[in-house]
């Protein structure tokens, strides 16, 4: 396996290697949203640099305007960045070109309706997530969040009691800090919403 991946990379040009480390580090801050700080320690970039990442996803959609991958990162930069709205139109263009779309396409989807303040929009999308994903914590959460933001709150809490029967130290800190965006009004809103539900 080594020899294998010593050779691709002896192939690969200087261009080309850090081509792949730009989209790692995008996907990455995309995906967890770690601070600045972790990234720069780690990977020797700071938030300049994930901006210049923007513009190259930008340049790859431009180039090819039915790249599903540009338009997902695309659109997981903007609901980042506390631009709902975008985020939706750009994953709406994802699932015209990938009718069946993945978790990791839909779950950033569902979030954009609900912070864009569509949650029976968002409540369809998890509910069918949770199809293939019963015990995904996330996905739960996700759930009780467009509840509580429905005024369900009876629905809401008994979610609430199936996340805490899952996970007995869950606690809405933890889960914050896991999918912290760049607004900070996305952390304020989950807070009310499962609090709501009676989570701590």
């Amino acid at each position: 396996m080594k020899t294998a991946l010593k050779k691709q990379l002896d192939s690969m040009t200087d261009d080309e290697i850090k081509s792949i480390l730009r989209r790692d580090y995008l996907r990455r801050l995309t995906r967890y949203r770690m601070s600045d700080n972790f990234y720069r320690k780690k990977y020797n970039m700071d938030f300049n640099r994930f901006e210049k990442a923007i513009t190259e996803w930008e340049a790859v959609v431009s180039i090819n305007p039915n790249s599903s991958e540009g338009l997902h990162a695309l659109g997981r930069i903007m609901l980042w960045k506390g631009n709902p709205e975008e985020a939706i139109s750009l994953f709406e263009e994802v699932q015209k070109r990938e009718p069946f779309p993945g978790r990791g396409v839909r779950l950033p989807m569902g979030r954009a309706y609900l912070f864009a303040g569509k949650p029976q929009k968002a409540l369809t999308i998890f509910k069918d997530i949770a199809i293939g994903h019963k015990e995904d914590i996330e996905v739960l959460i996700d759930i009780i969040a467009c509840h509580s933001e429905l005024g369900q709150l009876d629905e809401a809490r008994a979610q609430a009691a199936e996340v805490m029967s899952i996970k007995p130290d869950f606690t809405i800190t933890d889960f914050t800090k896991k999918i912290r965006y760049q607004d900070p009004s996305y952390e304020k809103k989950y807070n009310e919403l499962l609090r709501k539900a009676g989570l701590d």
